[in-house]
């Protein structure tokens, strides 16, 4: 045979893949699984916090006054001592609120024709809207369902 050409006993098969590239391939691969594991606890915490975030403390109940459908102030006294059913809304709501405020409707209906509940039930809608939503607005707007 030629010179320069090895024979086929006269040199060891040689692979690509070696001790040495296993090991480095598994180091790799275990660090890239710890990092992405702290990683994904941190997003979690972050994503927990976000969850849970508050922008401080809701003053619930007390004292309010806001301006009735007539112009004239409503504090909480409206309140005291009377069943209410109470509806946030606004008049520019052209599917969801008419239908929750049919809902209310005829259940002051429903508990009005039963001679077993004698209490008078009080509907009471606040606008979410005040900029659009002005006195008159709303004394046109819940008319409709009264």
């Amino acid at each position: 045979g030629g010179q320069g050409m090895p024979t086929a006993g006269s040199r060891k098969h040689q692979s690509p893949v070696t001790w040495k590239s296993v090991a480095g391939t598994l180091a790799v691969g275990a660090c890239a699984v710890a990092y992405f594991n702290v990683e994904r606890g941190r997003v979690e915490k972050v994503r927990q916090k976000k969850k849970t975030r508050g922008a401080g403390t809701t003053a619930l109940g007390g004292a309010f006054e806001l301006t009735g459908s007539d112009g004239k102030p409503v504090t909480e006294q409206i309140l005291m001592g009377k069943w209410s059913l109470v509806y946030f809304g606004f008049t520019f709501c052209p599917d969801i609120c008419p239908e929750e405020l049919e809902k209310m409707t005829e259940t002051i209906k429903a508990l009005d024709a039963r001679s077993d509940f004698q209490e008078v039930i009080q509907p009471i809608f606040i606008s979410v809207d005040p900029k659009r939503d002005d006195p008159e607005t709303v004394q046109g707007y819940i008319e409709e369902f009264h």
